[in-house]
């Protein structure tokens, strides 16, 4: 199979399974589900999907194994680098319409739903229990923490593939006016120590490189007050249909929030997709019920979203709650608009997180939070 991946390339895969689960039903739905939510309406080019970061994750994680493979730091066989490379490319398989938003309306993890879809999709099922154990392998790889560690590493860790192929694809889709991260550099100077994916003193600019596009990403993308406020929007509908038990026009979504969280089934999921929940937001737009349509109309307006004023951590702390229909105080995440910690720099044979090392990330993280507060 030859693919066109607009962070990597040309690629060419070629191992049959993999080959087979991305054909399947299951995780072609991934293409109609935007890898960043609603921002699109700040950024128009950022629609990209799913099913692109989760075969640009494989793609990654596979260079990655190649280069500490080489410099011999890890020695995996056939068999292991099929399970890394399996669950790599259906970590996000369970992601719901509009990617973290449906999480939050629905109330239930996508991570779940990644679970139950390998279980009981038929399709992804078949084609995992031609090998032995590999089913269970995969579930447990993505169910239990610290399981296989060399996954954890090198996919979910602060310096894992997952993180840092939508932080690259993202900008890339984006309007922003920041170079991409170098990512072959950054590879180059990554190594294995003590089961721990690290990186040599010399990538130290590469990461203080991935911390400024965090931080342009994060206020100047799905982190601004204009896109959250859609995101809000999105909640406040949902909300205000369960208030009022108001009906879906979609059988599908009416089925879905009918049934208790246990009855729902596979079936229930997979064909709820990004379009199926705009068609409903435009029939809301027109509904007769007047402040569903007023939100309906704010949501899927170009230019207008939620009103909101900016400020910093605890500039918000004695608003009093007015007779407004909505009013919400949302804080900046440092963990994607800055740094937390979790990425070492192997010095000397030593461990040192990144922040002892870099002026640049210690000011990054020394900035204050900053507060939104949201009303109509």
């Amino acid at each position: 199979m030859q693919i066109t991946d607009s962070i990597y390339g040309r690629v060419s895969i070629q191992d049959r399974d993999i080959i087979e689960l991305i054909k399947t039903k299951a995780f072609q739905r991934l293409a109609h589900i935007k890898q960043q939510g609603h921002t699109y309406y700040l950024h128009p080019n950022a629609t990209h999907t799913r099913i692109e970061h989760s075969i640009g994750v494989y793609v990654l994680v596979n260079k990655v194994i190649t280069h500490l493979t080489t410099i011999s730091d890890i020695d995996l066989t056939e068999y292991e680098q099929k399970v890394v490379s399996i669950v790599a490319l259906l970590h996000d398989i369970g992601h719901g319409p509009y990617s973290h938003c449906f999480q939050r309306i629905s109330g239930q993890d996508h991570g779940d739903w990644t679970i139950q879809i390998i279980q009981e999709d038929r399709d992804v099922r078949t084609i995992l229990e031609r090998t032995p154990n590999l089913l269970e392998d995969v579930i447990q790889a993505l169910s239990e923490e610290n399981s296989f560690p060399i996954i954890d590493e090198l996919l979910f860790c602060s310096l894992g593939m997952d993180q840092l192929d939508f932080w690259n694809r993202d900008l890339y889709y984006s309007s922003l006016q920041v170079e991409r991260i170098p990512i072959e550099k950054l590879i180059s100077t990554m190594r294995m120590v003590n089961q721990k994916l690290v990186i040599e003193e010399s990538g130290v600019p590469y990461i203080e490189h991935l911390v400024k596009v965090k931080s342009a990403l994060y206020h100047n993308g799905f982190g601004h007050p204009f896109v959250v406020g859609k995101d809000l929007l999105f909640q406040l509908i949902f909300q205000k249909i369960k208030e009022d038990n108001i009906s879906f026009y979609s059988p599908l979504l009416q089925n879905f929030f009918q049934k208790r969280e246990k009855e729902l089934e596979v079936k229930d999921f997979v064909h709820l997709v990004d379009e199926v929940i705009l068609n409903e937001m435009k029939y809301f737009a027109v509904s007769e019920h007047e402040q569903l349509a007023e939100l309906a109309q704010l949501y899927l307006s170009k230019s207008r979203s939620l009103d909101w004023e900016s400020g910093l951590e605890g500039d918000f702390a004695c608003y009093k709650k007015e007779v407004r229909y909505i009013s919400e105080v949302m804080k900046e995440k440092k963990g994607y608009s800055s740094y937390i910690g979790g990425i070492y720099i192997n010095k000397n044979s030593h461990f040192m997180d990144i922040l002892e090392l870099s002026k640049y990330i210690q000011e990054m993280v020394a900035l204050p939070k900053r507060e939104y507060m949201y009303y109509l």
